[in-house]
């Protein structure tokens, strides 16, 4: 853009509320390719969950096999997927700007 644009004055535009919900439908589509899972969904906003997961019955085997060797492993494992997990809310506004907050 040039610097002698002028930038335009007043509200933005609304949108189509159809597009509204594309928008959070990519969104959301986006998040699920980054390994998110829906919890909840509405018209506007979306809860998505991340979550790490822990094999227990493999790391429950290892330890029996190394006689308990294996669960200092198993319970750093376990304490690092537990920091891995969080939630996020994505809403699109009714100008169509997309949101995504940590909750």
């Amino acid at each position: 853009m040039s610097e002698n644009m002028p930038m335009p004055q007043g509200p933005l535009p609304r949108i189509d509320p159809e597009l509204r919900r594309a928008k959070l439908a990519l969104a959301v589509q986006q998040e699920i390719v980054a390994g998110g899972r829906v919890e909840s969904q509405t018209e506007f906003s979306a809860v998505v969950r991340f979550e790490a997961s822990v094999n227990h019955v493999l790391h429950l085997l290892l330890t029996l096999i190394t006689f308990g060797f294996w669960i200092i492993v198993w319970i750093a494992l376990s304490i690092s997927a537990a920091s891995r997990r969080k939630t996020v809310m994505l809403t699109v506004d009714e100008y169509g700007q997309g949101v995504r907050q940590p909750l």
